[in-house]
Parts: C-alpha cells; sequence; structure tokens
C-alpha cells in the first residue's frame, strides 16, 4: 500500500513539474540519507551519468530576442506639470543593460 501511495504521488509530482518547468523534463528522486549521511550510491550514480551525457542546446529564443534589464528608473517630468495633469506623458529614465 505504501508503494502505491508512493508511485502515485511521484506522478503528481511530475506532473505538477511539467505543469512549471516543461513537459518532459527529467526528474530524480532520492529516496533519501543513509546512516553515513550520504545518499544512496546507484541513486548518486545515476544522476551523475545523466547529467555527464546531457546535451545542451543553445537558447535560441533568447539569442534571437533582445531585452532590456533595468536595474533602476528615474521620473524626469516637470512636477509642475504632473500637479496640474496627474495623466500627462511622462518622461522616465531607464539604467541597466541592453541586449
Amino acid at each position: 500500500k505504501d508503494n502505491k501511495r508512493l508511485r502515485k504521488t511521484k506522478k503528481r509530482l511530475k506532473a505538477r513539474f511539467w505543469t512549471e518547468v516543461h513537459d518532459g523534463a527529467k526528474l530524480f528522486y532520492l529516496s533519501g540519507l543513509e546512516k553515513s549521511g550520504r545518499y544512496p550510491k546507484t541513486e548518486t550514480h545515476n544522476l551523475a551519468r545523466f547529467i555527464s551525457v546531457a546535451k545542451f542546446r543553445p537558447l535560441i529564443w533568447r539569442n534571437t530576442h533582445p531585452y532590456v534589464l533595468a536595474d533602476r528608473f528615474e521620473e524626469v517630468t516637470d512636477p509642475e506639470r504632473v500637479r496640474q495633469d496627474p495623466l500627462c506623458d511622462r518622461s522616465v529614465y531607464l539604467y541597466g543593460f541592453l541586449r
């Protein structure tokens, strides 16, 4: 009965992980620490083998889409103009990085 519940829990976790990250993302379940304070050798071996043979694909979308990373902004609109018309067009300076 515990095995069935564990299997269902793993299935739910995998489904949630796939919706949060992306479909087909690989999950590794570690059963817990042994008395020595380490994870089981076969589980860590499987994880290390998967990482060592993984082929990382270039991030095509990121490289083809420019972006702005603003770390601060400064409003330079005349305060008197804002006081007269709160809905006026405003001027803002962005400081950061552009790629």
